[in-house]
């Protein structure tokens, strides 16, 4: 009984440090959201400054998404827990770096270093979550982790906002209480399975490079949709006349709160129904959470809309994670996270970067994202397809098993 206890009491501690560790970087990029307005305008007179500031929001996005299968792949090999705590020290100093930087451009590299940190920590806090649970309870933390990142984000949001309306670089100093998160990381217990590896010590089975495409693809294209309003949402406000920090700040929290609620709505759904089922609906709401901000005229409005879209959000990436643990194997977890969230953080990357010349060929920001929109409704429509026949497929199935 004691024993029993004392795992439980690890599992838990495992679960938390986990948690807020995920809470902190995938909030990374979008964190400073309410402040690009006055970022561009400290800038204003430097040439090219819209592409700089355009490169301080993305840097963090592509990099990772470009680092996260390669540190997948090291981590299955060498342990995730010493690149967890070297990767959140890096990540606390490269983040907290634009308090003291000068230039624009040296502020850019320091984004492009933090995107490997963020890279490092979010595949390792992932990756162990993968192996040291698993069915229904893994389902559970996966969830758990976009509440945390839910309600993290909303009150980081608020003082994000409220710091920017003081100075606009004092948001970055939130990165620095990512330090709090070690001595508990320094903790965290060993995984609990036995690798199987080659002569070389790398995973004997390799799976199949496109064995996670579904998955890679699906989290690709929504994150694009995902991440266009809070990007987007200072530029909108600002055509009503609101320039606000503060304002800015409780309108994107309130996208992320509602984000949350959408983690509370994924597990009662995942009941009754399956991944591919799961993604049609989220699509459909991301459809018509970007088609009805492209018409907002008030700034009361738009916190409806950010709900709608908001919903979607929240179930999007436990989903595609559920999804893709389901498939891996516990040795291949850090591969198959990092793989994943390559697409994940090249969606956030993307969206920004197609956003803008779309805009340019289609007459402004509100024309691209209704065609935007009209994109995710038709994911949405092929996504209606694939699960009914996979739905009509499971009960062929069944069906024989009990003629047999």
């Amino acid at each position: 009984m004691r024993g029993d206890m004392k795992t439980i009491e690890r599992v838990n501690g495992v679960g938390i440090v986990l948690l807020f560790g995920s809470c902190m970087t995938i909030l990374a990029s979008i964190l400073v959201v309410p402040i690009l307005v006055k970022f561009q305008a400290a800038y204003a007179s430097v040439k090219n400054v819209e592409l700089l500031v355009a490169l301080a929001l993305m840097a963090p996005a592509f990099v990772t998404a470009i680092a996260s299968p390669f540190i997948g792949t090291v981590i299955d090999r060498w342990g995730s827990r010493r690149f967890l705590v070297w990767g959140t020290a890096l990540y606390a100093v490269s983040g907290v770096a634009p308090l003291w930087l000068d230039g624009i451009t040296e502020i850019v590299v320091s984004r492009f270093i933090f995107g490997a940190a963020e890279a490092i920590v979010m595949t390792c806090c992932t990756s162990i979550i993968g192996t040291h649970f698993k069915g229904q309870e893994r389902e559970r933390y996966l969830n758990l982790q976009m509440r945390f990142i839910g309600v993290g984000g909303t009150i980081l949001f608020v003082v994000s906002g409220a710091l920017g309306e003081m100075n606009w670089r004092l948001p970055f100093a939130l990165y620095g209480l990512a330090l709090l998160l070690i001595p508990f990381q320094l903790r965290l217990p060993p995984p609990p399975y036995a690798p199987r590896t080659d002569t070389l010590g790398f995973a004997a089975t390799r799976p199949p490079k496109s064995a996670l495409l579904p998955q890679i693809t699906v989290m690709l294209v929504g994150m694009i949709a995902v991440y266009l309003p809070p990007v987007q949402y200072p530029f909108l406000l600002a055509d009503l006349g609101i320039t606000s920090t503060q304002a800015i700040g409780m309108g994107a929290a309130f996208g992320v709160l509602s984000a949350a609620a959408g983690t509370l709505l994924w597990p009662v759904l995942r009941r009754r129904f399956n991944t591919q089922s799961i993604n049609v609906l989220v699509f459909a709401l991301l459809a018509v959470g970007i088609w009805w901000l492209s018409r907002i005229t008030s700034y009361a409005e738009s916190f409806v809309v950010l709900a709608v879209n908001g919903l979607g959000a929240g179930m999007l990436i436990p989903n595609v994670m559920a999804w893709t643990m389901a498939a891996a194997k516990p040795w291949h977890m850090g591969k198959a996270t990092g793989q994943v969230y390559f697409g994940l953080y090249f969606g956030q990357f993307l969206s920004p970067l197609l956003i803008a010349p779309l805009a340019a060929s289609v007459g402004g920001l509100r024309p691209a994202m209704v065609v935007v929109a009209a994109a995710m409704a038709l994911v949405a429509l092929i996504g209606l397809a694939i699960a009914r026949e996979s739905t009509l497929r499971e009960r062929r199935d069944t069906a024989a098993s009990l003629k047999w």
